[in-house]
């Protein structure tokens, strides 16, 4: 009969030690430049084919408001590790 052992295995702490790496590396990728120039540049071909057409309007909000708020993170985030420096 096998026995069931409580004990976390010995991969467990690898994945714990893995979680901080890649949630770093996931906030600098939303908070990233280029991830707002192509939500930007998306966004605009959305805008831009819903005023041709008229059709997908609730597409062209998702896609303008997530560039929004990406951009307001990235802002944020500038602003609060100091800014620009003029």
């Amino acid at each position: 009969m096998k026995q069931i052992s409580l004990t976390p295995r010995a991969a467990m702490p690898r994945l714990a030690d893995l979680a901080k790496p890649l949630a770093t590396k996931a906030a600098e990728f939303l908070t990233s430049q280029s991830l707002s120039i192509a939500l930007g540049v998306v966004a605009l071909v959305a805008i831009l084919d819903f005023q041709l057409t008229g059709a997908h309007p609730v597409r062209m909000a998702c896609i303008t408001l997530a560039w929004a708020v990406q951009l307001a993170l990235y802002l944020t985030l500038d602003i609060a590790k100091g800014g620009a420096d003029l």
